[in-house]
């Protein structure tokens, strides 16, 4: 485990990661389950962070803070050397940022299937709605990440998925 002091505001916060595998870090202790899910530019991407998905902007400053905006609140964080590269090589070695994977459109957490919005053989643009997962009584509206059209689909409505599996893939 790796160590990284986190400073916002006036308060200070202990980071553990384990470099290997930075799906999961510790604040204070407290575990946090992170998983890039779409990197929508080089400073805007979605994340689910304990399941639940979260938009956020990052950008580092000239004058060596990271700047966070999240849900219209923003953060200013004190940035080192050592936090640049690990966001850098977290955000490089994510999975739901890969171009390969770009068309495959993944649970990001367990759930019910509550609507599929499209059908095989449709055409689609990205950020097209495709399909409604409800998890923890809360229901998200995942969107194709590509352009291009609905190769298959791999769920039926009312079924229960696991975080990861497979719902719907595109051909671009």
């Amino acid at each position: 485990m790796e160590d990284l002091i986190l400073n916002i505001g006036k308060n200070e916060y202990k980071i553990h990661y384990d470099k290997s595998n930075h799906s999961t870090i510790f604040v204070e202790n407290k575990p946090f389950e992170i998983e890039l899910l779409k990197k929508f530019s080089s400073e805007i991407f979605s994340f689910a962070v304990n399941q639940k998905i979260y938009q956020v902007a990052l950008d580092f400053d000239d004058d060596a803070k990271l700047e966070i905006s999240l849900d219209g609140l923003n953060f200013k964080i004190e940035a080192t050397d050592e936090m640049k590269k690990v966001v850098s090589k977290y955000i490089a070695n994510s999975g739901g940022a890969g171009k390969s994977n770009a068309g495959i459109v993944k649970a990001p957490m367990p759930g019910l299937v509550v609507k599929i919005l499209v059908k095989e053989g449709m055409q689609v643009i990205e950020d097209d709605k495709l399909i409604v997962i409800e998890a923890m009584k809360m229901e998200n509206t995942l969107k194709s990440p590509v352009n291009g059209t609905i190769k298959a689909i791999k769920v039926s409505e009312s079924q229960a998925v696991d975080k990861g599996s497979v719902l719907i893939e595109i051909e671009s």
